[in-house]
């Protein structure tokens, strides 16, 4: 038995149904779509906001590089570590710079995370392989402080502050990693009316002060190696 052939009227028939198809198939995305965004406007208006739990930007590799969430997800840390708020990744997944309230632990020596004194709202920046290299913050205490670190060890560099309670503010410069003492040089105001300026040896021994208090004559107190005791060489002219 052998089929029939397939006739001039067929192919015009066959066409009609394939343009009804695609018509219906048009008409029926439509639809649904236009019942989608009437249930979705029933429901909301336009002043409504989308609310997440986290949101993850990658890039064309698809890396993360951007992180949104509360608590943040980053790599090597825990939820409690990574703090909340908005994160930027470099293309190897290490934290390079973060806002936040509060702010990511800061990781050290490559690999280490240690814990913060106390939990800092601000911003913090970081080095290609995500040790944290400085940042602004106000600590749970009330202080305020900028900081850049060491690319080593676990030392600010330097740092201006100023007190919780408005007490005294001041600049640090700490002795390089390599060095025990940390404040090798400070410039501090105080409430009580005093202003100094020390410097002091590697070791973190005070060698010298220049110290005004008040509206009194300014000091100039030097350590003295043989007496140790800090004498002033002003009033000794």
């Amino acid at each position: 038995m052998t089929d029939a052939p397939v006739t001039q009227h067929d192919v015009a028939l066959l066409r009609t149904e394939l343009r009804n198809a695609r018509r219906w198939s048009r008409l029926s995305t439509a639809a649904l779509l236009l019942l989608a965004a009437g249930a979705w406007t029933s429901g909301h208006r336009s002043d409504d906001v989308l609310h997440v739990r986290g949101l993850v930007v990658e890039d064309s590799l698809g890396h993360p590089r951007v992180v949104i969430g509360a608590p943040l997800t980053l790599e090597g840390r825990s939820a409690a570590q990574s703090g909340a708020g908005v994160a930027v990744l470099g293309p190897n997944g290490k934290l390079r710079a973060a806002l936040g309230a509060p702010t990511p632990a800061p990781q050290m020596n490559d690999t280490s995370v240690a814990k913060r004194i106390s939990g800092s709202a601000g911003l913090v920046i970081a080095d290609e392989k995500g040790n944290e290299r400085g940042g602004f913050g106000v600590l749970g205490d009330g202080r305020a402080n900028a900081c850049l670190d060491y690319s080593k060890g676990r030392k600010e560099a330097t740092c201006i502050f100023v007190d919780g309670g408005d007490e005294y503010a001041g600049l640090m410069v700490n002795g390089t990693p390599s060095q025990p003492a940390y404040d090798r040089l400070t410039a501090l105001v105080g409430n009580s009316g005093v202003a100094i300026i020390k410097i002091a040896t590697t070791s973190g021994r005070e060698s010298a002060m220049l110290k005004s208090v008040g509206m009194g004559p300014a000091q100039l107190l030097v350590y003295d190696s043989v007496t140790k005791k800090y004498r002033d060489v002003i009033s000794k002219r």
